[in-house]
């Protein structure tokens, strides 16, 4: 039987200033893969409790971070 990870608590705790300074506008801009507007409305409303997009953020960190070892 798998386990709950704490995503969503970690995205707004430990890993917060990490979260904006990878998935920053100036950032996901330079890489042009993702709309940076479209990601920094997705981060607020998870951020202010609107929707639970942790999984979708963690989704973007996966990749954004694969395209920079990559």
């Amino acid at each position: 039987m798998g386990f709950w990870a704490p995503v969503r608590y970690w995205l707004k705790n430990e890993l917060r200033e990490f979260v904006h300074e990878l998935l920053g506008r100036a950032n996901l801009k330079k890489r042009g893969i993702f709309n940076p507007k479209t990601v920094s409305k997705l981060i607020d409303d998870d951020f202010r409790w609107n929707i639970d997009a942790s999984f979708t953020i963690f989704s973007l960190i996966c990749i954004e971070l694969w395209m920079i070892t990559f």
